[in-house]
C-alpha cells in the first residue's frame, strides 16, 4: 500500500472519529424556594430539596391512573437529580418553638460536580460540610425514592397480566383411534402479542427512562464511589433495546421479577370445552415459547397442545373448544395510533440517548469495471517450453475490465441516528481479468479497495428499515497484474510448443472513483445490535470506469 492510501486512511479515520467528540456543558438554575420545620435546619433542608424538585423534578408518582388500558404517560416525573452548588437564607422566621419557616436563594445544577474545598492564603482548606452532608442525603433520597418508584410501577403494571396475548386454536385434525372406543384429539393453540404489550412497554419503559440514573447523576454517584446497578436490557418495539442504570440492586430484582411475571402470564391460560372448563382429563405439552422483555406486538410467542382421549359418547356432548382469555381487537382507532406513536418516540429516545454510536462491519462488494488504463512496464515474453525470456517491452495505455467479488471490512460512526460515516477496506485478493483470454490459463490482478462514504438515515429509528442515501469517494490499487495470452502470428491450439506466451507484470497504480451511494438498513430488536446493509453506487465519474458496484454487509453496534 503506497503512501497516498496509508495518508487517505488516516485522514478519513480522523475524520469519522473526530465527529464522536461532544462539548458538554453545565447549566445551573438560582431559584427561590421555602420550606419548614421543627428546626432551622431541617427548615432550611426542606427548602433546599423544594428547590431540587420544583427545577428538576421528583420521584414517579404513585398514583398512576389507568384507564381501559392506556394510561397518561405526563403524570408521571423524573427523580430529581442535580445537586445544590450554593445555597443562601435571605428570610428566617420562628412560628414556635418547634415550627420555623425560611426563604432561601438556592443555586442549582444539573451537570457540575461539587468541590468543597477551598484553599486558603494561610495554607488552611475551608470546608463546605453542611452542603456536602445535603447533597449526599440528596442523592440517599433518591435511592430510597426510586426503590418505592419501582415498587408503585410494577403494582400499576400487573393490571396487564393475563391481557397481553391473543390466544388462537388451529383447526384440529380428525380424531385418530386409539381402541375399540377411544378416539385421541389434539388441539394446537397459538399465542400472539396484542396491542397491550405496546401499552405494558409504554409505561415500563418511559418510567425506567424517569425513574432510572441519567449520564449527569451517574458522574455523580461514580465521584463519591456510591455503586451503580445496571439492567442489560430492555426490549421494546421493532427496534427499541434500552439499558438502564439504578440505584438499588433491589430495584433490578424487582424488575426481574416482573419479567419472570410476564413470561409465566403467556402459559397462564386453559382450554375449555363448551366454555366450560373441561371435565375430562387433558395433556397439555408446550412446544415453543419465545419471550423478550418485551415481544413486539403481533408476534408469535407460544404454541400449545392439549391431547385427550374420548369415547364417541363423549364426543357426542362436545360443540366448541377455546381459551378461558378473552382476545383484544387489534384498534385502529385514534387512541390506537397514538399508543404506536408513543412507542416510536420511546424507541427514537432511547436511541438518543446515545448521540453517537459505532459501528463495525463486514461483507462483499460485487464490481463491474471497464476502460480500466494499467500500463503495463517491463512485460516479458516468456518461451514456455524452456522458461527464457524472449522479448522485454512496455505497453501504454493497456486497458483491461474485470468483474469480481471482494470482502471487505468497515468502521463507522452515526451521529443523531441521522447522519452515517463509513470507512470501507477490502484487503489484497485476486480478481479474474474479463479480458485477454487465454487458452486455458489463469488470468488475474490483485488489488485492494479503500472507500469513504456519507449518508443521510432516512425515517427515524423505529423503522425495521431505513433507507440511506448519500456519497462515496473511493481509491482501487491494483499492484500486480499477470495476464497470459497467444502471442500473435502464433499458431492456434492449447500446446505450448506451438507459440509463445506473454505474461505481463506491473508496478502499483492508484485510480479513483466517486458517485452517489444509495441502499437501506434492516434492523430488528431480536438482531440484537447487528444491522443488514445492501446497498449500491451511481458512479459519477472519477479515473476509472466503474459500471456497477453493489454491497451487501453486516455492521454490529456499539
Amino acid at each position: 500500500m503506497n503512501k497516498n492510501i496509508t495518508l487517505l486512511i488516516f485522514s478519513m479515520l480522523f475524520f469519522v472519529f473526530q465527529s464522536t467528540l461532544i462539548a458538554q456543558r453545565s447549566s445551573s438554575i438560582k431559584v427561590k424556594s421555602s420550606g419548614s420545620g421543627a428546626t432551622e435546619r431541617e427548615a432550611i433542608r426542606n427548602a433546599q430539596q423544594n428547590a431540587l424538585e420544583e427545577t428538576l423534578g421528583t420521584f414517579i408518582s404513585s398514583n398512576i391512573r389507568i384507564n381501559n388500558d392506556s394510561i397518561s404517560l405526563n403524570e408521571i416525573s423524573s427523580i430529581s437529580s442535580g445537586e445544590i452548588l450554593k445555597s443562601k437564607v435571605l428570610n428566617s422566621t420562628k412560628i414556635s418553638e418547634n415550627d420555623f419557616y425560611v426563604v432561601v436563594e438556592v443555586t442549582v445544577t444539573e451537570s457540575d460536580i461539587n468541590n468543597y474545598f477551598t484553599a486558603n492564603a494561610d495554607n488552611s482548606i475551608d470546608f463546605q460540610g453542611e452542603l456536602f452532608s445535603n447533597n449526599i442525603k440528596q442523592l440517599q433520597l433518591n435511592k430510597s425514592s426510586e426503590l418505592r418508584s419501582i415498587k408503585n410501577l410494577i403494582e400499576t403494571a400487573q393490571v396487564y397480566l393475563g391481557k397481553i396475548i391473543n390466544y388462537e386454536s388451529s383447526e384440529p385434525e380428525k380424531p385418530q383411534y386409539v381402541d375399540d372406543d377411544l378416539f385421541e384429539i389434539t388441539i394446537d393453540i397459538k399465542g400472539k402479542t396484542n396491542l397491550n404489550i405496546i401499552n405494558l412497554s409504554n409505561l415500563i419503559v418511559f418510567s425506567l427512562q424517569k425513574i432510572g440514573i441519567d449520564d449527569e447523576e451517574k458522574k455523580r454517584l461514580e465521584s463519591y464511589n456510591f455503586p451503580i446497578y445496571s439492567f442489560d436490557k430492555v426490549y421494546f418495539g421493532k427496534t427499541g433495546i434500552q439499558k438502564f442504570n439504578f440505584r438499588n440492586k433491589e430495584s433490578i430484582d424487582l424488575i426481574q421479577e416482573f419479567s419472570n411475571q410476564i413470561k409465566d402470564s403467556y402459559s397462564n391460560f386453559n382450554l375449555l370445552i363448551n366454555d366450560q372448563p373441561s371435565p375430562y382429563s387433558l395433556e397439555r405439552n408446550e412446544e415453543k415459547l419465545f419471550y423478550r422483555f418485551f415481544n413486539d406486538e403481533d408476534v408469535v410467542i407460544g404454541e400449545w397442545s392439549f391431547r385427550t382421549k374420548l369415547s364417541l359418547d363423549e364426543y357426542d356432548n362436545i360443540k366448541r373448544f377455546s381459551t378461558d382469555k378473552l382476545n383484544v381487537e387489534n384498534d385502529n382507532s385514534k387512541k390506537g395510533r397514538s399508543t404506536k406513536k408513543t412507542l416510536n418516540q420511546l424507541v427514537k429516545k432511547s436511541k438518543q440517548q446515545n448521540p453517537v454510536s459505532f459501528n463495525f462491519g463486514l461483507g462483499f462488494y460485487s464490481i463491474d469495471l471497464d476502460d480500466f488504463n494499467y500500463p503495463i512496464f517491463n512485460h516479458r515474453i516468456v518461451d514456455q517450453r524452456d522458461g527464457s525470456i524472449a522479448a522485454i517491452a512496455n505497453i501504454d495505455p493497456n486497458y483491461v475490465s474485470f468483474t469480481g467479488y471482494q470482502p471487505f471490512l468497515s468502521v463507522g460512526s452515526r451521529l443523531f441516528e441521522l447522519l452515517e460515516i463509513n470507512l470501507f477496506y477490502s484487503p489484497q485478493v485476486k480478481t479474474v481479468l474479463n479480458n485477454p483470454t487465454s487458452y486455458s490459463t489463469e488470468t488475474y490482478f490483485k488489488s485492494n479497495n479503500i472507500e469513504l462514504s456519507s449518508s443521510i438515515l432516512l425515517f427515524n429509528s423505529s423503522k425495521s428499515i431505513r433507507p440511506f442515501a448519500g456519497i462515496t469517494y473511493g481509491m482501487i490499487n491494483v499492484n500486480e497484474i499477470q495476464q497470459y495470452f497467444r502471442v500473435p502470428g502464433s499458431t492456434s491450439g492449447s500446446s505450448w510448443e506451438s507459440g509463445y506466451d506473454l505474461i505481463n507484470y506491473s508496478n502499483s497504480q492508484n485510480s479513483t472513483y466517486y458517485g452517489v451511494n444509495v441502499g437501506f438498513t434492516y434492523f430488528n430488536n431480536i438482531l440484537d445490535g447487528i444491522e443488514i446493509k445492501p446497498s449500491f453506487l451511481i458512479p459519477l465519474g472519477g479515473t476509472v470506469n466503474i459500471n456497477s458496484l453493489a454491497r451487501i454487509g453486516i455492521s454490529y453496534s456499539f
